[in-house]
Order: C-alpha cells, then structure tokens, then sequence
C-alpha cells in the first residue's frame, strides 16, 4: 500500500500496531486487510474501516476489530 505520509503501520503477528511523532489533534485511521477489505461488492454488504482517534497526550487507542462479513440479501 502506499501512502504519502509517514503515519503508516504494519501490525505485528499479534494485530498490534504503534505509529509515532503524532502531533495532537483529530484523525481518522484507515484499516486495510488484504482478503477482508477487497470482498466482492456484488455480494457483501461494503464496511466503513474508518476510526477517528483524538491524539492528545502520549498514547492513544487506535484498536479495531474487523466486522464479520454480511452477505447481502438475495434479490
């Protein structure tokens, strides 16, 4: 994936993840998980990974747990 700034991480073997240096303030985490983020529009109800995380201090919670996927309902 590529991104055009330095607040980017991979999770380790556990999920975890840790970005530094964040300035404070209000933003929004994108979550991207290879299979689960590329299900079939066409049968799957499409999910919003999107957290917005407020950075005031030295740690924030940035914790995210991927929807079961829901199929849609047949026509």
């Amino acid at each position: 994936m590529v991104s055009d700034h330095p607040y980017v991480a991979v999770t380790d073997e556990n999920g975890n993840f840790e970005i530094t240096n964040v300035p404070s303030g209000t933003y929004e985490l994108m979550f991207w998980q290879e299979k689960l983020s590329n299900l079939p529009k066409k049968k799957f109800i499409k999910v919003n990974h999107l957290k917005t995380v407020t950075v005031s201090g030295e740690v924030a919670d940035g914790s995210y747990v991927f929807p079961k996927p829901e199929k849609k309902p047949k026509k």
